[in-house]
């Protein structure tokens, strides 16, 4: 397998609008951007975690719990509208002009914050593996029938191979929601040209519901903070 030399970053910046100071939020006694920290440096092909933030507390603490905080986010890159493709380019370009040289950006969110390290891997693998692809990120599997609304009325989206009549949901094909957030890599010069995802993909199929649990609320935290101390240790299925 050809080696690539893998940057993380997570973009974590100090403002949030559905719950304040979300990312330094205690989950299960730790900060909530520590999880995503720790879940990325447990990955076998991280040769560096970057966080990018604009926040002298989340500076503090992600240096705290092992990764690199380089230099501060511009405030312009640290709005309620800014794109993630903007910031991880940001990023690069800081890499860039100070030297650093990497084959692959691998990056994630940390409102999602059940993940596994080895997903991680094998995401980095599949780049590795396929030097035709730009970018492996993760997608949940489900078993739900999905509607769509258009002009006014409501019907069943239609999938290629998918049933959508009313039988047995575990026998259907099932559909696949893309989550980056919970883990993407993509090469570095297409992040270089503003784009956290390349045109071609290659997805890494993932069946555990728990990972599409995001936090944006109080009672997101609250629930997820429920998960993580009553039901330790059986979080996933396999």
């Amino acid at each position: 397998m050809q080696k690539l030399k893998t940057v993380a970053i997570i973009p974590a910046r100090g403002g949030s609008k559905g719950l304040r100071r979300k990312n330094i939020q205690l989950l299960a006694g730790k900060p909530l951007l520590a999880h995503t920290i720790e879940q990325v440096r447990n990955s076998q092909y991280i040769d560096k975690v970057i966080i990018s933030t604009d926040d002298p507390d989340i500076r503090d603490i992600a240096l705290q719990y092992g990764a690199d905080v380089p230099f501060m986010r511009p405030k312009h890159f640290a709005r309620d509208t800014s794109k993630t493709d903007e910031v991880l380019q940001n990023a690069v370009f800081w890499l860039d002009q100070n030297g650093f040289q990497y084959d692959a950006v691998l990056w994630c969110h940390c409102n999602l914050p059940f993940r596994k390290s080895e997903w991680l891997d094998r995401l980095i693998t599949n780049l590795a593996e396929n030097p035709g692809i730009d970018s492996s990120f993760i997608v949940c599997a489900s078993h739900k029938n999905y509607w769509i609304e258009k002009d006014g009325k409501m019907a069943p989206l239609s999938l290629e191979g998918r049933h959508l009549g009313y039988t047995q949901r575990q026998k259907d094909s099932p559909v696949f929601q893309e989550e980056c957030g919970l883990g993407c890599v993509t090469r570095i010069e297409v992040i270089r040209q503003g784009k956290r995802v390349g045109p071609r993909m290659l997805p890494l199929k993932i069946y555990e519901h728990i990972a599409m649990f995001d936090i944006h609320d109080e009672f997101d935290l609250w629930l997820a903070n429920v998960i993580l101390t009553q039901w330790p240790g059986r979080i996933f299925h396999d």
